[in-house]
């Protein structure tokens, strides 16, 4: 079956959106020759929307912070005074997040980097995206979960970095992941050392968005950037959910093989006794 090509490139958005209906269409949509080339990373969504990151999408809410420089993370978060209120509270967080944080975990952080990376994955508001090197773990992030009533279709991103896009060791040992930034608002690249499981079993790394102190914001990085140029977009309608979630299972994707704990361990038993309505 010919791939169904929904939106042609323009400039405004000078990318392909393709529509999928089951795995078979999304290995011949990767199988494509412009995703040949370096590397190529996905990103799963439940949903269509902007590719802003999660600390951009929240009300700044001032509130006292303690300023306490957590022990064994050499540096700082910013080398100047924070005035801007969506980059204080940033900031801010991820000061509490090492404070109260690092005690708990068994894999002590190297540097500031992988604090991000650490507190991206237990949930915390930061400017990291996850992407991953595997296009079915998108497919479950963008299917895994039995779509709503008036739910928009999953959609699975497909991107090609360049290898300059990539965050150097140069770059970690000189600078905070908060002060690092690039031309044009192209997303960084960064792959984190294995500090959870889950990073691991879903073959994961981020892209770290860029904020905009002129625009005050986080802007969308598939509304702005050259980078888009070597993006692909692809939307799941709904009623191929069900299929799409089974098909993955069929070859060993799913919440159980994604999240190795007890959390993925009930997902899956929950999964397979229960059918979408």
């Amino acid at each position: 079956m010919k791939l169904k090509v929904l939106d042609e490139p323009t400039r405004k958005r000078p990318f392909r959106t393709y529509e999928l209906r089951n795995l078979e269409q999304l290995m011949r949509l990767v199988r494509l020759s412009q995703f040949q080339s370096f590397t190529t990373i996905f990103r799963g969504q439940r949903e269509d929307r902007p590719l802003v990151p999660k600390v951009g999408r929240m009300q700044v809410v001032e509130r006292p912070a303690v300023q306490m420089r957590p022990p064994g993370v050499v540096g700082s978060w910013y080398s100047r005074a924070v005035k801007d209120p969506l980059l204080w509270m940033e900031k801010n967080m991820l000061e509490e997040f090492e404070r109260k944080a690092l005690p708990l975990v068994t894999s002590f952080p190297s540097d500031r980097w992988e604090v991000l990376a650490l507190a991206q994955h237990y949930g915390l508001p930061t400017r990291l995206l996850d992407w991953t090197y595997n296009p079915y773990v998108a497919a479950w992030f963008a299917v895994g979960q039995p779509p709503s009533v008036s739910q928009k279709p999953g959609v699975i991103w497909i991107h090609v970095p360049d290898h300059s896009d990539f965050v150097s060791l140069r770059e970690r040992q000189r600078k905070s992941p908060l002060e690092v930034s690039r031309l044009a608002e192209r997303p960084m690249v960064f792959e984190p050392r294995h500090v959870t499981p889950r990073i691991r079993a879903q073959d994961g790394l981020f892209t770290v968005q860029q904020y905009n102190l002129r625009h005050r914001k986080f802007r969308p990085s598939d509304e702005v950037g050259s980078h888009r140029w070597c993006m692909t977009k692809a939307l799941i309608p709904t009623k191929y959910f069900a299929t799409m979630r089974d098909d993955l299972d069929t070859v060993g994707v799913n919440a159980g093989s994604l999240f190795p704990d007890l959390d993925g361990l009930a997902r899956t038993i929950t999964d397979a006794y229960t059918i979408w309505s």
